[in-house]
């Protein structure tokens, strides 16, 4: 999986400078309910596969009925994703990728969350700590 097929602007909704919330929650959704058809293929062809494919009328379950769970957790996840206040990430080589193309600021090992600075200061890595703001 390619890191530009889960890509996506993130600028103010208005101006031209990116997308709108609505654009933004939709692109979320998409991507996650593409993650969620990955998992979920392949266990809807086994079934199919090991007792073939009744017509859905004879179970009494629509035709779509996974897909819709997947479109309601997709729908979820893509909002609580909205919600959240910052994305973090550490990267030893990748930084300048980070700030120019996704929009990343350097941040500090302190704006890690405390379970994570303590794998950070032991690793010894010596990872940069990169923060976008969403909100």
């Amino acid at each position: 999986v390619s890191v530009a097929a889960y890509s996506i602007v993130v600028g103010s909704g208005g101006g031209g400078g990116g997308p709108s919330p609505q654009q933004k929650q939709e692109f979320l959704q998409r991507k996650i309910a593409e993650i969620f058809d990955k998992g979920l293929n392949p266990i809807k062809d086994s079934i199919a596969g090991a007792i073939g494919s009744p017509p859905p009328s004879m179970l009494g379950i629509p035709p779509k009925f996974l897909d819709t769970g997947r479109d309601k957790v997709s729908g979820f996840l893509a909002e609580k994703a909205l919600g959240l206040g910052e994305l973090l990430t550490l990267s030893t080589q990748a930084f300048t990728y980070f700030q120019s193309k996704g929009g990343f600021s350097e941040g500090k090992p302190d704006d890690l969350p405390p379970a994570r600075r303590e794998k950070y200061d032991q690793s010894g890595r010596n990872s940069k700590v990169l923060v976008k703001k969403l909100k």
